[in-house]
């Protein structure tokens, strides 16, 4: 079954140079990231990576990070859409978490988040089925990092990712 999660803003628009979050899949069901979009103010080069395990065990170190994406080339104002790899590192099993780390590279450091939980929706986007309780790809709370790749940013309170992950459960 082939989703779409949706991460809509709750609050004020908020920007950052760079953000980590946690995505868990809540179920006995394996799931597979395919590709995440997210909202930018200016165009730039973003690199996308994941770790199994939350981002709060290595937020400032590039030990345990393996990277899924790159916007290459350069990315534009707006909304974005990074496919991911097919892969280990993009599979999470049952009841499991995985970090994510979205960082410009170059260029604008304005990728939207919001400092209040994240409005979610879920669609179906294949096999004519419905979405039953518990078959959904939770986003955890996150942080804004900092200006260059796995330093800490500005705020240390949690903040929530602004955006859409398209997954697979098997």
């Amino acid at each position: 079954m082939y989703l779409l999660a949706e991460f809509q803003r709750a609050g004020d628009a908020k920007i950052a140079p760079g953000f980590m979050f946690d995505v868990m899949i809540c179920g006995p069901w394996f799931c597979t990231l395919h590709a995440i979009s997210f909202s930018m103010g200016q165009g730039g080069k973003v690199k996308v990576f994941g770790r199994k395990g939350s981002w709060t065990d290595s937020r400032t170190s590039p030990e345990g990070w393996q990277e899924l994406a790159i916007g290459d080339p350069t990315l534009i104002a707006g909304q974005n859409r990074l496919q991911l790899p097919r892969g280990e590192a993009t599979m999470l099993g049952p009841y499991a978490v995985m970090g994510i780390y979205l960082t410009f590279l170059e260029g604008a450091d304005q990728m939207s988040y919001s400092d209040k939980t994240s409005q979610t929706n879920h669609k179906v986007l294949s096999e004519h089925r419905t979405l039953s309780d518990g078959m959904r790809l939770l986003c955890l709370k996150g942080r804004v990092s900092g200006a260059q790749p796995f330093s800490v940013g500005t705020h240390g309170e949690d903040r929530f990712f602004v955006g859409q992950i398209e997954y697979s459960l098997e």
